[in-house]
């Protein structure tokens, strides 16, 4: 299993830096937006997190093995 990558503007982070709860993130994938909420929980053993989405208020997991994730 690969080490999940986190981005945080031009910087690539990976192995143990995490987004905290309460951050801001946005989900990239194929260089299209997919998701932008603030973090709720991470599992980091797992590689996924989950945000709750902004305006919509609908909690989603992100498998960070399919997603770029950006702070911010």
């Amino acid at each position: 299993m690969n080490a999940p990558v986190v981005s945080s503007g031009p910087h690539l982070i990976s192995g143990t830096a995490w987004p905290r709860p309460g951050s801001t993130v946005q989900a990239w994938r194929y260089d299209v937006l997919h998701y932008q909420g603030e973090v709720e929980d991470i599992m980091p053993g797992s590689g996924v997190l989950w945000i709750r989405e902004h305006g919509l208020g609908v909690r989603k997991m992100i498998d960070l093995r399919e997603y770029h994730v950006r702070l911010g």
